[in-house]
């Protein structure tokens, strides 16, 4: 079962707490303050890699699995404090998941899939692939209506 928290954000404050559960010294961790949106990218905050390697993002389908095809990927090298800018197509009130991987292989870029011998493969901390996901909310419209059915003007 792989651990994650459901985060939820809206385009105009596009912040979110990303985190994952700290890991033991010898395990990779990625943890992080925040997700921001921008329109055509989201960046999240505070990324910490213990080793060389790729944040991936994917759009996590109604049963719960991940598309085959990821929206985006940025390669991570290690330090602490990063900041990953991921460019894709993103979605409004689609649920991504953003998983480290670790560079496990010697082919350049990143390389994923059950048909793939040298997959480089997920990022562990206790154990367990270090991701989570996030959603991107559709922005509330100007002169919406109130909860009684005035408009904001």
């Amino acid at each position: 079962m792989f651990a994650m928290r459901h985060l939820t954000t809206t385009a105009s404050a596009a912040l979110l707490a990303l985190a994952a559960a700290p890991a033991p010294a010898q395990d990779a961790s990625v943890s992080g303050d925040g997700v921001r949106f921008d329109g055509s990218a989201v960046t999240i905050d505070g990324v910490t890699a213990e080793e060389s390697g790729y944040l991936v993002v994917h759009e996590t389908l109604p049963d719960g699995s991940t598309a085959s095809e990821p929206v985006s990927i940025a390669e991570v090298e290690p330090g602490e404090g990063l900041d990953i800018r991921l460019d894709g197509e993103y979605l409004y009130n689609q649920i991504y998941s953003v998983t480290l991987y670790v560079e496990s292989n010697d082919e350049a870029g990143f390389q994923s899939g059950e048909d793939i011998p040298l997959a480089d493969t997920p990022a562990l901390a206790r154990g367990e692939p270090v991701m989570t996901t996030f959603v991107i909310a559709a922005p509330e419209a100007e002169g919406s209506a109130d909860k009684d059915g005035s408009t904001d003007s």
